[in-house]
């Protein structure tokens, strides 16, 4: 017979947005973290849970709430970044639990944080005079990428960190998706049609689906 999974999670009332495993194994091949965005059907606040592989019952943590409430991890698995209410950006540390500051100033309108895959850089949204901008701090250099936006950001670093694709939601439209340098911010391409609701890029970096 087929093998049966085994069961680490079960909570009436509650709905599973996403999940992620961590990029990184932890101390051993077989061990690795998962990150899981939940929502109870009761209220708006989502809720950030992280389990280990190897040690299910007890290796559950709860990252706290938020509405939203969305993050990403670095590539080396030991941290993620959150996005926390419209309001703070933060580090949460696997190891220590300890949760540090990312960026103080005004946050723009955007959905999830991006880590980028190959580095310690991070893509997020800021706003000055209600409007938003195409974001990367790395260490203590902040970079606008793209400036004047109206509307909610959705984005993604290619698999290689070269190239960012982003698309814009606001009440009126939704956009193309486009692909720009992820050092100048420089257009690299855009989808011949606006629309696109979710975009997802190939484990090469040369191509983008995605859904109208």
């Amino acid at each position: 017979g087929k093998a049966l999974g085994e069961e680490f999670y079960n909570q009436q009332g509650e709905r599973h947005v996403y999940a992620y495993w961590s990029p990184q194994t932890c101390d051993t091949e077989s061990c690795v973290d998962l990150a899981v965005l939940v929502q109870n059907f009761s209220e708006r606040q989502l809720a950030v849970e992280l389990f280990n592989s190897q040690n299910v019952s007890d290796g559950q943590r709860n990252l706290g709430q938020g509405s939203p409430f969305y993050y990403s991890w670095s590539p080396t698995g030991e941290s993620l970044l959150l996005h926390r209410n419209n309001a703070t950006l933060q580090y949460y540390s696997v190891a220590s639990s300890d949760v540090d500051s990312a960026f103080e100033g005004d946050l723009g309108s955007f959905l999830s944080p991006g880590w980028s895959p190959v580095d310690d850089r991070i893509l997020f949204a800021t706003s000055e005079e209600d409007m938003t901008r195409l974001t990367v701090l790395s260490d203590d250099t902040l970079k606008e990428l793209v400036d004047d936006i109206q509307g909610v950001l959705s984005f993604s670093w290619s698999p290689n960190g070269e190239y960012i694709a982003y698309r814009v939601a606001n009440s009126d439209m939704v956009s193309s998706v486009y692909v720009i340098d992820s050092i100048t911010g420089e257009m690299v391409a855009r989808s011949n049609v606006s629309g696109v609701l979710s975009f997802f890029w190939s484990p090469d970096s040369t191509k983008i689906a995605y859904i109208t």
